[in-house]
């Protein structure tokens, strides 16, 4: 990953449970098949946790939620 990538990704988790958009969302655990189709997206390579919108099949919350953590999650 290169620069800029924020250090929730480049610790292979996304948490946007302290964004305060995201904050008292639905909490989500991505299985196998999310996981690969997130790593095909964005790179992420493990399981990781996120919180997410409910709505949408789970492909859309997974998949949107880890690409609205890649542009928002700051640097820790």
């Amino acid at each position: 990953m290169g620069p800029g990538v924020p250090s929730a990704l480049v610790c292979n988790k996304i948490d946007l449970r302290s964004h305060p958009f995201y904050r008292d969302r639905i909490h989500l655990l991505l299985d196998g098949e999310a996981v690969n189709r997130i790593r095909q997206s964005c790179g992420i390579s493990s399981s990781f946790e996120c919180s997410a919108v409910t709505g949408g099949t789970v492909e859309q919350v997974f998949i949107g939620a880890a690409m609205l953590a890649y542009k928002y999650t700051p640097y820790v």
